[in-house]
């Protein structure tokens, strides 16, 4: 089996703005199809539009909705992580540079305005929570980087497009066991529903994102977390309405990962921060984890 892009494609005509795509999963490999370069295979099947270079929707219909489907396979083994390093923001916004290119994950209300964005090659939102986005922090980066491409839950999805930002590219829907390769970037999604807040308050969808198959793995507003993977740095909350830090302890002890990096943590004073730190620690040494106390803007070299 190999990661494939089956997509569909949904604009307004002379509306100029987003266009919706769905459906990424995963299919038997079909030769001669490279994920490294999808445009061009793109414009094999396609000719009429390439929807990641190619002219806007509305140029190429006129007055029906347009529905696309392509099968994007691809074959052999995924291209090597390279050099990455991590930036921890505020809260739960996390950027990761590999290459000259960023991809950017959860960047919301808590988090200083973005203004380094050169180069974002994709935005990564786990869930619908203005914590997690905002339209001002991706209007920030897509005016730095229009049409880059969003990954993000289809209730997600919905929202984003219906705030009609500026720049705006395709906003892609991602379930749990789908994956994508995108500006060199190799992203797999897990999980698929935000942990319990309260009995009274509906859960809403929730993805998890693994990066670079087991470089950085951030879980959004759940404990759902890869099985059978190697995980490098463990993203986890220190603290949310929907949890007890109980919970983010178990949590590590579970996954193991060789390092520990505690994010949601804007709504913490400081001595909380430390105590939450300090819980989080043991855990990790009880599994030979090192726990990464990064403030932000600080960096981590991805292994």
């Amino acid at each position: 089996m190999g990661p494939f892009w089956q997509l569909g494609y949904s604009g307004t005509p002379g509306n100029g703005k987003a266009n919706r795509v769905f459906g990424v999963g995963a299919s038997p490999a079909i030769p001669g199809h490279d994920s490294r370069h999808a445009p061009a295979a793109l414009q094999a099947v396609l000719p009429v539009h390439d929807p990641w270079n190619g002219p806007p929707v509305e140029e190429s219909v006129s007055h029906e909705l347009l529905a696309l489907h392509f099968v994007w396979a691809c074959t052999g083994p995924p291209p090597p992580r390279g050099n990455m390093r991590l930036t921890k923001l505020e809260h739960a916004a996390l950027s990761i540079e590999k290459s000259g290119s960023r991809l950017f994950i959860d960047p919301g209300k808590f988090t200083t305005p973005i203004t380094e964005a050169a180069g974002t090659v994709a935005i990564v939102i786990t869930h619908e929570h203005d914590d997690h986005w905002t339209p001002e922090q991706l209007t920030r980066i897509l005016s730095r980087n229009p049409r880059t491409p969003i990954f993000t839950t289809p209730s997600a999805a919905e929202k984003i497009i219906a705030a009609d930002l500026p720049d705006i590219g395709e906003v892609i829907d991602v379930a749990a066991g789908k994956s994508v390769l995108v500006g060199g970037f190799d992203l797999q999604f897990f999980g698929g529903e935000h942990a319990l807040i309260h009995s009274s308050i509906l859960r809403i969808e929730n993805i998890g994102v693994l990066v670079e198959r087991g470089a950085l793995y951030y879980g959004g507003d759940a404990y759902v977390a890869p099985e059978g993977v190697d995980i490098d740095v463990l993203a986890v909350c220190a603290n949310a309405p929907w949890m007890r830090l109980a919970e983010s302890m178990d949590y590590v002890e579970r996954v193991r990962p060789k390092r520990v990096l505690p994010v949601h943590e804007m709504l913490l004073a400081k001595v909380g921060k430390t105590l939450a730190v300090t819980r989080l620690r043991e855990s990790a040494d009880r599994v030979g984890a090192n726990l990464i106390d990064l403030q932000p803007f600080e960096t981590l070299e991805l292994d």
